[in-house]
């Protein structure tokens, strides 16, 4: 089912819902209080629409859930959704429009651009932020700031581990998160070789000519730009093993697991051990199994009205020490944050066989 129609069968659900609560109870959520707001700032459109419409997707399936059990110590739950286009500069104007204007002082926001262009704006506005970002450096660095996602250098790392006695190069865009990679390739033991591009280019084949001679290749880039690295591959016949720190950034793209050209591909991703029965309701619901992301975004949304239910409000203080000194059980498993704000998840290596990705 296409993730828009999936999307707008949810804001009807939560409209319905709403609409039941007002006139039946339904839930016993309680009319004369003001609901509890949070923010959520997102690349619904530009380079990162492909995970913004599954972390939106996942945000309505967990206000949903939450609403029509009730809300949040009989407060209903209101998620306001804002679009970046995956823009640093949009992300800010939409923080201040959540935060001044619609009172909000929780804040869910992806993408290592954005989350670091918000860091220190919400580190200065004391308004809790969860960044959806590869890197850890902005919850390491800020009080207020927390990290649910993967962790690139531990994958990247856990990769070099399977690959150090090989020739192994990275091509990657010119970001944090690649920078991130080869630390912990390093780390691993691997001598990278490096090819590194900025933002907006196209063509990877220079590039690639440079490190045809190698064993391994890994991509880190938005998912465009690694359909374009291992099509152009291809086209000129470089036999090369990929590896995708992550599959979800990019690897597991439909247009490429449609062909043959990922073939014993290596990769990692989310080790989600204890959704089998979210899985099965999705399935049932939309026909297709929910991504990742999705389930990550549930989590988060999950978590943080855990977390209010317990302080019995949206006090930044209470929320914070309760974040950082609880264990949540989300429906990928155990959640559980470090001192420095950054959650603990398992990964796991995946290999690619006949059309999908599989265990290693």
């Amino acid at each position: 089912m296409n993730k828009k129609i999936i999307i707008v069968s949810l804001i009807l659900a939560i409209a319905l819902i709403t609409a039941c609560t007002n006139t039946a109870n339904i839930g016993k959520v309680t009319e004369t209080e003001e609901t509890i707001k949070i923010g959520a700032i997102l690349p619904i459109t530009g380079k990162g629409d492909y995970v913004g419409e599954d972390w939106k997707t996942g945000i309505l399936l967990a206000q949903e859930e939450i609403n029509s059990q009730g809300g949040i110590n009989n407060r209903e739950l209101e998620i306001i959704i804002e679009d970046d286009s995956t823009d640093p500069n949009k992300a800010v104007s939409a923080f201040h429009k959540l935060v001044s204007i619609n009172k909000v002082n929780i804040i869910l926001t992806g993408m290592t651009s954005v989350t670091g262009s918000l860091s220190p704006i919400a580190e200065e506005n004391k308004v809790i932020l969860f960044g959806a970002t590869t890197t850890n450096n902005f919850a390491q660095e800020n009080d207020y700031v927390f990290k649910d996602y993967i962790d690139i250098y531990r994958d990247c790392k856990l990769l070099g581990t399977e690959i150090k006695d090989k020739k192994v190069a990275i091509l990657g865009i010119n970001k944090d998160s690649t920078l991130e990679c080869i630390k912990g390739l390093n780390d691993a033991g691997i001598n990278v070789a490096q090819e590194l591009y900025n933002k907006g280019e196209t063509d990877f084949k220079t590039n690639l000519l440079k490190l045809e001679d190698y064993d391994y290749l890994i991509l880190r880039g938005y998912e465009t730009d690694i359909i374009s690295i291992v099509k152009q591959a291809t086209e000129l016949d470089i036999k090369i093993n990929f590896v995708c720190p992550q599959i979800k950034d990019g690897c597991n793209a439909k247009e490429l697991k449609s062909s043959n050209m990922l073939e014993d591909a290596l990769g990692t991703d989310f080790k989600i051990s204890d959704a089998s029965d979210f899985i099965e309701k999705y399935k049932e619901r939309f026909g297709e199994e929910p991504t990742a992301d999705i389930i990550y975004m549930y989590d988060e949304i999950k978590i943080i009205a855990e977390t209010i239910s317990k302080c019995k409000s949206t006090n930044v203080e209470c929320i914070k020490q309760e974040l950082l000194n609880s264990n949540f059980k989300g429906v990928s498993g155990i959640v559980k944050f470090n001192e420095d704000g950054i959650s603990q998840r398992g990964v796991q290596l995946v290999e690619f066989r006949n059309g999908e990705f599989v265990d290693y």
